[in-house]
C-alpha cells in the first residue's frame, strides 16, 4: 500500500459563549482607550462572575479603583484551561473593538 499526500480544507463555525465583566474608563478620557484584558487562574473558573472580583485588577475596580483602560474579565468556564477558549477570546476582543472603538 502506497501513502499519498492529500489536503484538507473546510470552514468550521461554533457559538461560543464567554460571561465578562466590563469597566470602561472615566468618560473625561480619550474615546482612544487602551484594552485591558484580565485572565484569571484557575481558581476563578465556573458561571459565578462575582468570584472574578476576588483578585488582582478586578477586586481593585470592584473597590473603587479608576484605571484609564477599557478592562475585560472573561470568566473561563468549569472544567477547562484558557488555550481551549482562543477562538472565543479572540472573538470577544472582536466584539468590544466594534463597540466601544471609533478607529482613526
Amino acid at each position: 500500500m502506497q501513502l499519498t499526500a492529500n489536503s484538507f480544507t473546510t470552514t468550521i463555525t461554533k457559538q461560543v459563549q464567554l460571561p465578562y465583566l466590563l469597566a470602561p474608563p472615566e468618560a473625561s478620557v480619550s474615546p482612544l482607550w487602551p484594552l485591558l484584558l484580565f485572565l484569571h487562574g484557575s481558581g476563578e473558573r465556573g458561571t459565578d462572575l462575582a468570584r472574578l472580583t476576588e483578585w488582582g485588577i478586578p477586586k481593585e475596580l470592584a473597590t473603587g479603583c479608576h484605571i484609564p483602560f477599557l478592562v475585560v474579565v472573561p470568566q473561563c468556564p468549569p472544567d477547562t484551561i484558557w488555550s481551549v477558549h482562543m477562538d472565543a477570546l479572540m472573538a470577544l476582543i472582536e466584539h468590544l473593538q466594534a463597540h466601544y472603538y471609533t478607529w482613526v
